[in-house]
């Protein structure tokens, strides 16, 4: 019997698979965020048109709008931070191996979901509200 063996390795790698996993996973949040906020957007439409009746201007209730967007991006990047650490923590419970994470990573994962928030609650707020109530709540 010769020593010789051809292996073969699986068909996608560990890492390429992480890859695809972490891309996937990049564009459900992307997604549904954005599903979110433009659903919070459309739901405060109504009150908005309230405060403009009331002699809000238009520039303060569009910052309304953006900061309500950072306010659910931060919640979710800060569940998503602690949801990650809690799953590994989990995966690494009954051994004594500790968490370690990349607070850089984590740091700027948070900074981009924000920003990305912040873009969308631009996006998603109002530019015209007329004073007929009405229009937006048929």
């Amino acid at each position: 019997m010769s020593d010789v063996r051809i292996e073969t390795g699986p068909e996608l790698t560990p890492p390429s698979l992480w890859y695809l996993l972490l891309g996937l996973a990049l564009a459900a949040v992307v997604t549904v965020l954005g599903i979110t906020i433009t659903s919070s957007a459309t739901e405060l439409r109504p009150d908005l048109v309230r405060l403009h009746r009331i002699g809000l201007s238009p520039g303060t209730l569009r910052r309304i709008v953006v900061w309500q967007s950072v306010t659910i991006a931060a919640l979710a990047a800060l569940l998503g931070t602690a949801a990650g650490w809690g799953l590994t923590a989990a995966r690494n419970w009954p051994g004594d191996i500790p968490v370690v994470m990349d607070w850089t990573a984590v740091s700027a994962v948070t900074a981009l979901t924000i920003i990305l928030g912040a873009v969308y609650g631009a996006l998603a707020a109002p530019r015209r509200l007329g004073n007929n109530l009405n229009r937006t709540e048929a």
